[in-house]
């Protein structure tokens, strides 16, 4: 009887579903799952540094860059907190040059996120990333990266030589864990600053506006999008993408 490959799907609370969906993961292989909530690249690393050997194909959902964002007064795991590190970072700059204040600080952190990639790309040969986005998570939500963020990513993939896996669902609706739809434009902005006040308010920093103004997520027209997370359709599209992606790359 042949041994059937061993897969591990490691990211952060975008991959608390999905791996259980792969149609093929009790006959083609055995698969491992590691869903690390709230953590960023940098966690992943550290975590596969120590368990990749074992596996002979590694899957690595993409969190979002904002929580490869480090200080010394930063000792523990909290998107917000990282978040509003990351902002701290140039928005006291001179006014007239915040925006080239903001686009240095935003070039580093993406630079320092793409060296980490390429250290986990180093610690296994069958590293395979998965930008799964919905909402705009990883890389237009929380923070937006830019209009063509993904595009930029999958590019550098590919100029690296680097495995990848890409799905978008942003901007479609019914994808998301929580929606609210056929949403007036007038009240969708009231509701997306509320929304970043609430995601703020556990780091005691819902009134600061400047946080509250980069603080987004992706919606679909007349939609709102409560929680970014995948929900169950979402999820579905997820599995089917990474197995039709392993029946040609696992033998």
């Amino acid at each position: 009887m042949s041994i059937r490959p061993r897969i591990l799907c490691i990211g952060c609370s975008w991959t608390r579903v999905w791996p259980d969906k792969l149609p093929y993961q009790n006959t083609k292989y055995k698969l491992s799952k590691k869903a690390m909530d709230g953590h960023g690249l940098n966690d992943i690393y550290h975590h596969l540094e120590a368990h990749a050997k074992p596996f002979d194909h590694i899957i690595v959902q993409l969190p979002t860059p904002i929580r490869s964002f480090r200080n010394r007064h930063l000792f523990h795991f909290n998107t917000g907190n990282q978040f509003k590190n990351f902002i701290d970072s140039w928005k006291d700059k001179i006014t007239e040059e915040i925006e080239y204040f903001k686009e240095l600080a935003t070039e580093e952190l993406l630079n320092k996120y793409k060296n980490t990639i390429l250290k986990i790309n180093d610690l296994h040969p069958n590293i395979h990333f998965f930008l799964y986005n919905t909402g705009g998570y990883p890389f237009r939500h929380p923070f937006d990266f830019g209009k063509d963020i993904h595009e930029k990513m999958i590019k550098w993939f590919r100029y690296k030589d680097i495995k990848h896996i890409h799905l978008t669902l942003e901007n479609k609706p019914g994808f998301c864990t929580g929606e609210q739809h056929d949403v007036e434009e007038e009240y969708r902005e009231y509701a997306m600053e509320r929304m970043a006040k609430k995601a703020l308010a556990p780091v005691g920093h819902k009134n600061r506006l400047e946080l509250i103004d980069n603080w987004v997520a992706q919606h679909p027209p007349h939609c709102l999008v409560l929680n970014a997370h995948p929900n169950n359709d979402g999820d579905e599209i997820a599995a089917t993408t990474v197995q039709t992606y392993l029946d040609q790359v696992v033998e």
